[in-house]
């Protein structure tokens, strides 16, 4: 599959980590809902976030089955094994709740490259 540029809003959950960072997950924008593979109502379809700081494995779920892809909140670093939250990643990277976001998507693989 060819890499296509897709934009993505950053969701707030209302709901706070240990950390104190508000709980978020990102949304494929409704203008690219078709490009990105959509998961089955229930589903959980693996992906790997890819950013400046390291690769992430996380999932695409779908919101309610109405055709609303978004990545799930919490992720594994495949460097040290452990759960790291979308939240936190996001962050490091300079981008807050409620941001729109571009993505590069290829096959399974998001990457996040902020300006």
């Amino acid at each position: 599959m060819k890499a296509i540029q897709i934009n993505c809003y950053v969701e707030p959950l209302s709901r706070k980590y240990a950390d104190g960072l508000e709980q978020v997950e990102l949304y494929v924008c409704s203008e690219f809902a078709t490009s990105v593979t959509k998961p089955e109502e229930g589903q959980r379809i693996p992906i790997t976030l890819l950013t400046p700081q390291g690769r992430y494995q996380g999932g695409l779920r779908d919101y309610q089955g109405r055709g609303w892809p978004y990545l799930c909140p919490d992720l594994i670093s495949e460097s040290s094994g452990r759960k790291v939250s979308l939240a936190r990643i996001l962050k490091d990277n300079g981008i807050s709740p409620k941001d729109t976001i571009s993505v590069r998507v290829s096959d399974q693989t998001w990457e996040l490259w902020p300006n």
